[in-house]
């Protein structure tokens, strides 16, 4: 399921782009997490790796991505320097990527620092767009809804089960596509 996203997403070479019309407002804020192939599939990837720890960390560990997106956020509209965001971009795909195609649960702590690290630079790549807005509170709302809707679907892939016939195959693939898409990012 990750695999058809990721090839949807990936071939238009707009789907790297992201823009944020002076005029966004929350409307704009809920799908602009969705205009990016990087973003968005990190996001898929957190809540996939997340379900699988089940109770509370199931959400618990979007809900770290989410929050150091939001610290990245403000960073990146304050104007502040975060050198090389694209590159731990790029190196976050890389890391899901591995997590995927290993097929196992990740140590919680990994995924921890995997979230808040690289959360912050998803955030980041954000928060430097939306400095000119007209209404920049709406499109922070909106994106921090956006982030969870895209989390929860996330989340539901990860819980179909794993004696599916294909479950296995499709995170192995899913692993290898994050890792392309993380190599040609880079570049």
């Amino acid at each position: 399921m990750q695999f058809i996203l990721f090839a949807l997403l990936a071939l238009p070479s707009q789907a790297f782009a992201h823009s944020a019309e002076s005029t966004a407002g929350f409307l704009e804020g809920v799908i602009h997490p969705m205009s990016g192939a990087t973003h968005l599939l990190a996001m898929i990837a957190v809540g996939v790796l997340s379900s699988r720890f089940g109770g509370a960390a199931v959400w618990q560990v979007p809900a770290a991505f989410i929050a150091s997106m939001l610290v990245g956020l403000y960073l990146g509209e304050a104007g502040q320097l975060l050198p090389h965001y694209e590159m731990a971009i790029s190196l976050s795909l890389l890391l899901f990527g591995g997590l995927l195609l290993r097929g196992k649960v990740p140590l919680m702590l990994v995924m921890i620092f995997a979230v808040l690290f690289f959360g912050i630079f998803h955030g980041y790549a954000h928060g430097v767009e939306i400095g000119g807005l007209l209404n920049p509170t709406g499109f922070r709302k909106g994106f921090f809804m956006g982030s969870v809707v895209i989390h929860i679907f996330g989340v539901m892939l990860g819980m179909v089960p794993e004696h599916y016939r294909y479950y296995h195959s499709a995170l192995r693939a899913s692993g290898v596509a994050y890792i392309a898409l993380g190599c040609i990012s880079v570049l």
